[in-house]
């Protein structure tokens, strides 16, 4: 019994992994560090990137590639002169730009580190959904193999009275088929545990599972990294625009040599020129223009739609945190009550006053209170790590 279905195909494709299956023990570990769980995570999810940047460097000083030209004048002329010319030009980028160059690194670093944020959250919900889903069939296994080990006791009372007269063989019979069954309920449930326990240690190394999954208490008051990621794209868009708008703006020096051969003579010159635009405003075409303003209305649209399921699932996490914790109430005065049940059925099955099946039926409904008081437990444990992951919250 549980209220949440492991499908462990689904979590291999999720987590993309390629390791080998090996056996470990289901056993838990002192609580971990969530740091030390999501850096080891982290470095075993398949990293993709493409690298083909790594052969371009960034300007910082000249706007442009620097130009050498070179000419030659031949008079056609008896008395005239001939002239050689050789210029070189500069171009520099103008503060504009580099104020603009410098936004644009610290934007890209920005961007960098939201990307390394959002695998975070996504690997911080494939820890939580593992490690919750293992307590939850570990309490499963606990409930089944309790109710097996207390029929395997009863089993042996049971034959002893059957040997004695006392009771007939068909109640042991009954013993024994619901002491199978509970048997192999718990083995189905150690199997599943089994499994989530071979992709806990694909993804963070460890064999074991912890006592706890650290989760941060502090509210937080960022944007979610899907909100954040969606503002810093316009922004990118909207600096790249800019740089395109200032691309005339560099500030050009030009160097210049002249050599003048005359029939009286020869002469040599030098000089030296300055080019500053005077742009005073950022300029468009009408089609950049055009399609930075539809850029920005596909993005605002993406962005008022990410908000509002962002906050669907935020409202549905936090309903579904608050029906646990109403529910764990409840229970947990009825598994209070339990335990002087089940005192009460023993006396009766000792008196010989209760059918063995009633019996046995009975004894597993008092042990299910307290099974499902530990379970809705686990599972406002679960709801609140749930809220966290709805919020963008990473462990």
């Amino acid at each position: 019994m549980s209220y949440i279905t492991c499908k462990s195909g689904a979590l291999f494709f999720i987590l993309n992994l390629t390791f080998g299956a090996s056996s470990v023990a289901a056993q838990n570990a002192p609580t971990a560090h969530s740091d030390d769980l999501l850096t080891e995570a982290l470095t075993r999810v398949p990293q993709v990137a493409l690298n083909q940047t790594a052969a371009f460097t960034a300007r910082t000083v000249l706007a442009n590639a620097p130009s050498l030209s070179v000419m030659r004048w031949q008079s056609q002329e008896d008395w005239g002169s001939d002239e050689t010319e050789l210029t070189l030009q500069l171009s520099f980028l103008s503060p504009a730009q580099r104020q603009l160059l410098a936004t644009s690194n610290e934007l890209s670093t920005a961007l960098q580190q939201l990307q390394q944020q959002q695998q975070a959250l996504q690997v911080s919900g494939v820890l939580r959904q593992l490690y919750w889903q293992a307590q939850l069939l570990k309490t499963d296994y606990e409930y089944y193999q309790s109710i097996a080990a207390h029929l395997q006791q009863l089993s042996e009372i049971t034959e002893h009275q059957v040997d004695a007269g006392e009771l007939s063989r068909y109640a042991l019979l009954v013993v024994q088929q619901r002491y199978q069954q509970q048997q192999s309920l718990a083995q189905a449930k150690q199997a599943e545990q089994q499994q989530l326990l071979t992709l806990w240690q694909q993804l963070t190394g460890q064999s074991q599972w912890p006592h706890q999954l650290p989760e941060t208490r502090t509210v937080t008051t960022q944007p979610h990294p899907q909100l954040q990621a969606l503002q810093l794209q316009w922004q990118a868009s909207l600096l790249a625009s800019q740089q395109t708008a200032a691309s005339d703006s560099a500030w050009s020096v030009s160097a210049g040599y002249k050599h003048i051969q005359s029939p009286t003579g020869s002469e040599a010159q030098v000089g030296l020129g300055f080019s500053i635009p005077f742009a005073t405003t950022n300029y468009l075409s009408n089609v950049e223009l055009q399609a930075l303003q539809q850029q920005q209305r596909a993005l605002t649209a993406a962005l008022q739609q990410s908000q509002r399921e962002l906050a669907q699932a935020q409202a549905e996490a936090q309903r579904n945190l608050t029906h646990w914790q109403q529910q764990l109430t409840a229970q947990r005065q009825a598994a209070a009550l339990s335990s002087a049940a089940m005192a009460a059925l023993e006396q009766l099955r000792q008196a010989q006053h209760i059918d063995t099946a009633l019996y046995i039926d009975r004894w597993i409904e008092q042990l299910t209170y307290q099974y499902e008081a530990r379970t809705i437990e686990l599972q406002v444990q679960y709801a609140h790590a749930q809220l966290q992951q709805a919020q963008g919250v990473s462990l």
